[in-house]
């Protein structure tokens, strides 16, 4: 039996197990790095049959490891470790086999074994993972070409985009408009400098002058947008080749679900409608979706953006196409909400009552959010037609309990996690007394939706960053 370190699950080493098929005094190197001379020859054959993988099912049985998923690699593999992190790769557990294993990849080429790595985790599904298990046992997968049926293309077809794991080229968007509201709010100001750097051409829709954006920015003032008149709102925007609706209502200050944001809705959609919009991108709220399934965590803010994204849907013309992302919290420097108030209080040293939330809950970074905006804008017209209409929700891929996330905030920050196992059923009895249920679902409820592999097939995005790195300190 031979053991190594590999690198497992979010990063963590573990020690791997297989049945020896190199020589004894063979140096610690990925398998690409080592001669054949030094396979000995029943080794070649255990190889061949993938007999030498049998032990790790003591690693499956222990948890260290799946039977599919993306195949683990050493500590010194920097580059490929550095890839997949980039790609949300690491949150899943390293398989016996995978994707990428099937497809003919080996360690050699760490950009285009996480691409296939990304792919995987982002369209996983158990008959997908039964395919892998049986194309395995009969010896399936050859090379490129095995990649490209997969629906991924080689490597040399792809040209690197921050942000988006594939795409075959990037066309400087000069001479073409986009009109952007929301543009001084939180996510605004990420997605803008990208705009800027394709070539766009920026009109902001902003409440007052603002001297934070950049001077070759053109602002128009129209103060409250639920109030703006539609027509005047049209000829702002008559010129324009895409909209990116950001505008919104803060949470927590929405009066019912027909007011705020569902008001400003109604006021662009009659303004876009007017001026012939071509492309709209609307960024709502995974508690949109909540609200459309009727789960009681949807909160008022959910049925607001519900209403909001049905009335911008439903006013889609053969005209207009409509692409609508309904994103879990997102979070980054300059943000506010619950996510921000917990991060002071980790900050503070408070102890925290989440030490048995094992809930599992997604959230997604500006930058991420900022980067899909930017991939979702520059589409081909092909993509638009297949992807309008439809609501995504993106995430960074990583599923984190509110515990887990604590730890990570507090490393980030140089503290110590002070987490306190206080019963669930308390914690929501608690709320229920002091008019907070709401706050806590929101950190010991789950929260599963990820809709990651559709925006992979769809627009060749994938998370640029994942927590802890993407943390703000």
């Amino acid at each position: 039996i031979f053991r190594q370190t590999r690198v497992g699950r979010n990063n963590i080493p573990f020690e791997i197990f297989k049945l020896r098929t190199m020589k004894p005094d063979t140096v610690n190197v990925a398998s690409h790095e080592v001669t054949q001379s030094q396979i000995t020859r029943v080794g070649a054959w255990l190889r061949r049959l993938k007999f030498d993988e049998l032990p790790q099912l003591y690693n499956v049985l222990n948890g260290t490891m799946s039977f599919v998923g993306p195949r683990p690699c050493l500590p010194s593999q920097h580059e490929l470790i550095a890839e997949r992190m980039s790609r949300g790769v690491t949150s899943l557990l390293p398989g016996i086999t995978g994707f990428g294993q099937l497809a003919g990849l080996d360690m050699s080429t760490p950009r285009k074994l996480a691409i296939a790595d990304a792919y995987y985790v982002g369209s996983w599904s158990l008959k997908r993972d039964l395919a892998i298990l049986f194309q395995t046992a009969t010896g399936g997968g050859r090379g490129d070409a095995a990649l490209r049926y997969q629906g991924i293309p080689a490597e040399s077809e792809q040209v690197p985009v921050e942000g988006s794991a594939t795409k075959t080229a990037v066309h400087p968007h000069h001479g073409k408009t986009v009109v952007i509201t929301g543009a001084t709010g939180f996510l605004g100001q990420a997605v803008i400098p990208k705009l800027l750097l394709e070539g766009w051409t920026v009109v902001a829709f902003v409440r007052n002058p603002h001297d934070g954006l950049a001077s070759d920015i053109q602002q128009i003032c129209f103060g409250d947008l639920g109030s703006a008149d539609p027509n005047e709102l049209a000829i702002a925007m008559s010129s324009a080749d895409c909209l990116i609706h950001l505008a919104a209502v803060v949470p927590g200050k929405i009066a019912s679900p027909q007011s705020g944001t569902a008001k400003i809705a109604d006021v662009i959609c009659k303004a876009a409608t007017a001026a012939g919009i071509p492309r709209i991108i609307v960024l709502s709220s995974v508690y949109a979706t909540l609200a459309e399934q009727r789960d009681p965590d949807a909160r008022v803010y959910g049925h607001e953006k519900l209403a909001a994204d049905r009335i911008l849907v439903q006013a889609m013309s053969d005209v207009t196409q409509i692409v609508t992302l309904r994103p879990p919290v997102i979070y980054g420097s300059g943000m506010s909400g619950a996510l921000s108030k917990l991060v002071k209080l980790i900050r503070a040293g408070s102890p925290l009552p989440f030490g048995l939330a094992k809930n599992q809950r997604h959230y997604i970074s500006r930058e991420n959010v900022a980067n899909l905006i930017a991939t979702i804008a520059r589409a081909p017209d092909s993509t638009w037609r297949e992807a309008s209409g439809r609501y995504y929700t993106p995430t960074d891929g990583l599923a984190l309990s509110t515990a887990e996330l604590v730890r990570m905030i507090a490393q980030a920050n140089g503290k110590t996690a002070r987490l306190i196992p206080v019963p669930l059923s308390f914690l929501r009895f608690a709320g229920r007394v002091t008019g907070s249920s709401e706050m806590l679902a929101g950190a010991i409820n789950p929260l599963p939706h990820n809709d990651n592999a559709a925006l992979f097939k769809a627009f060749g995005w994938v998370p640029s960053e994942q927590m802890p790195e993407s943390l703000p300190s």
